[in-house]
């Protein structure tokens, strides 16, 4: 339990009053030892204030608290960022001036949590902290979990880089000959839904004289590029799956005795 610098003072002297020998208090007696000095406390005072925006030890307590109910969005910011390392300006002087206090564990394994989740686990701040929590406090609980809490962020950092899928808009390219690579224009294009492939509810275009064509406006209902031969032609109908290439294909149109084939443009 913390007492206040004047009360834990009033203890000391009543204690020295009333159990100091007195022929301890007499500078004659040459054989007399000197008095032993009380070991300093490692608990800092609640009335102490540390770092340059001068922080107790309960408000620093109580500012983490208050970061830490932030979502991690609000602690990646510039604002939440400086606010950690507000917080970290204290307790750099705490940890320097009381390294051992009983408090200190807990407030190292906080602050080292919210630079995590602001994404700042390798930051001199956080490195800063994790070494001292380690070092002071080796066998505790706050040491064991903020290292697993250190490895899962780098877990996530090693973690490949995942692109979201962007939706399919735009199916354009170009329809030749399978044996010449002659354009082939009038060649129906349109985007199938796997159930019907009406033009009059499928979005649809027709090649023009160079063999390109370009759809827009597909919809997440779209599943298959589908190509039908200009009338009276000798080549076969054509479909393939709607993926990224759609927005680049080279359809090959042959007789119905050559396979078909879809390739992206190089």
């Amino acid at each position: 339990m913390r007492e206040t610098p004047v009360i834990a003072l009033f203890s000391m002297l009543v204690a020295g009053a009333f159990m100091t020998p007195v022929a301890a208090l007499s500078n004659t007696d040459p054989a007399t030892p000197a008095v032993q000095q009380p070991a300093a406390s490692q608990e800092a005072p609640v009335d102490n204030y540390f770092g340059r925006f001068g922080q107790s030890v309960l408000e620093i307590r109580n500012r983490i608290v208050t970061v830490q109910g932030e979502p991690d969005t609000a602690l990646q910011t510039a604002d939440g960022v400086n606010s950690l390392e507000r917080i970290d300006d204290a307790v750099v002087v705490w940890k320097a001036q009381y390294p051992h206090d009983p408090w200190l564990a807990a407030v190292l394994a906080h602050l080292f949590e919210c630079y995590v989740r602001a994404g700042k686990a390798h930051g001199a701040h956080a490195t800063a902290l994790l070494e001292a929590l380690v070092t002071n406090f080796p066998d505790s609980k706050e040491a064991a979990e903020a290292l697993r809490t250190y490895g899962r962020a780098d877990l996530a950092s090693d973690a490949p880089a995942t692109d979201p899928v962007q939706p399919i808009t735009v199916v354009a390219g170009r329809v030749v000959d399978a044996t010449t690579s002659l354009p082939v224009a009038g060649a129906l294009v349109l985007v199938s839904d796997g159930n019907s492939s009406d033009p009059v509810t499928a979005p649809f275009t027709t090649t023009a004289a160079d063999g390109t064509f370009r759809i827009t406006g597909v919809t997440s209902q779209g599943k298959f590029v589908v190509v039908d031969p200009p009338h009276g032609s000798q080549y076969a109908a054509y479909r393939t799956a709607l993926d990224a290439s759609a927005a680049n294909l080279t359809v090959k149109l042959a007789a119905p005795s050559i396979a078909t084939t879809a390739v992206a443009k190089p």
